[in-house]
């Protein structure tokens, strides 16, 4: 029933289902009804017995739902091949700010693998955020020559008036 209502659900921003027991398959259905969720950001499933068939329906959804960018998943029962499963999905998703599998069975070098993939992640997305020093010296640029190119029109109109005025004493 959760995962019907998961599917369809486009205003909730925050899912917290730790330490509920769900088990492997619930586990599942719920990340696969997370597919087409565009409104989810963060993701809390710690302590449920999430095993092999959540690992994958994660895989795929941390590869097309790039909404989704923060996942807590520690204590649970992946293991090795799942925390590769996990690793690999996360290099098609640069938008994940958070993803926490520790305590689980996944070895501390995939563990350490998957934290430098997020960590770049985080890196990246700081830096995008940034305007790039080359367009804010552009737009300065663009300014002082618009400002000249004013200032010239108003020299031009001044010289103009002045003429306008001698020709005046004539």
């Amino acid at each position: 029933m959760l995962a019907l209502g998961l599917k369809k659900n486009r205003y909730l921003k925050s899912l917290v289902l730790g330490n509920n027991n769900l088990g492997d398959e619930a586990g599942s259905l719920i990340i696969y009804s997370l597919l087409n969720n565009h409104s989810l950001k963060s993701l809390d499933l710690a302590q449920n017995k999430l095993g092999p068939e959540t690992a994958k329906a994660l895989q795929e959804v941390i590869k097309k739902n790039p909404n989704l960018t923060k996942y807590n998943l520690i204590y649970n029962n992946f293991d090795e091949e799942d925390g590769y499963l996990l690793q690999e999905a996360l290099f098609f998703n640069a938008k994940i700010t958070q993803f926490n599998i520790a305590y689980t069975r996944v070895k501390f070098n995939t563990l350490e693998a998957i934290d430098g993939i997020v960590r770049d992640n985080n890196h990246k997305l700081q830096f995008a955020a940034v305007p790039s020093l080359k367009d804010e010296v552009d737009k300065k640029c663009k300014f002082v020559e618009e400002e000249k190119h004013h200032m010239g029109m108003v020299g031009e109109f001044e010289k103009r008036k002045e003429e306008v005025r001698s020709f005046g004493d004539l």
